[in-house]
């Protein structure tokens, strides 16, 4: 919202359907986006990706993620949220001429990408590195309650709480994909 500033109409690829990214499919819902594809390799979080307003899933197992997109025409914005370089490498490919690929997942310190430059220059493309949404926290955060007070954040959907005393179990269940977010309470 802040930094791609997508406007209606403008086609986009969310890569990975964790909190980060399903909380760009509702920004992209928000702005309304189309088509909101997204891209993840857990079927139950695809699911959710549908129902949080993703016109098209792609599983990137089971899938040609960059021939998938290529057959919807591509698009203009990608977000990157896994932090796997190989994933950001489909997330730049997949971009229309001027596209911009948003990267907010933070792989391994010192991690590079191998990366086609002439397609990067010839077609006009940017790579954008996203902190924290360039976000005033003061302003931004108050109205993302406001529009999930409105149910148009639903970002409850993919909240899982834990008590203290449960901290492996929602370990385990955030590294097997069954918590999206898992939240501990003291």
């Amino acid at each position: 919202m802040n930094v791609l500033k997508p406007k209606a109409g403008d086609s986009i690829a969310i890569f990975g359907a964790g909190s980060v990214g399903l909380s760009a499919l509702m920004a992209a819902k928000l702005m309304e986006c189309g088509p909101i594809i997204v891209i993840d390799i857990q079927n139950e979080r695809l699911e959710l990706a549908k129902e949080l307003g993703a016109t098209t899933v792609i599983n990137g197992i089971n899938e040609d993620v960059e021939k998938e997109i290529e057959a919807l025409g591509g698009v203009f914005f990608s977000v990157e949220s896994t932090g796997n370089t190989d994933v950001l490498k489909q997330a730049i490919a997949c971009l229309k001429k001027q596209g911009k690929c948003g990267v907010i997942g933070a792989p391994p310190l010192d991690a590079t990408v191998e990366m086609d430059v002439n397609d990067i220059l010839n077609n006009g493309k940017s790579i954008i590195g996203i902190v924290e949404g360039h976000s005033n926290p003061k302003e931004f955060i108050p109205r993302l309650i406001e529009l999930q007070q409105k149910g148009l954040f639903p970002f409850e959907k993919f909240v899982s709480y834990y008590r203290f005393s449960e901290i492996n179990q929602a370990f385990a269940d955030m590294k097997s994909g069954k918590a999206i977010k898992p939240i501990l309470q003291f």
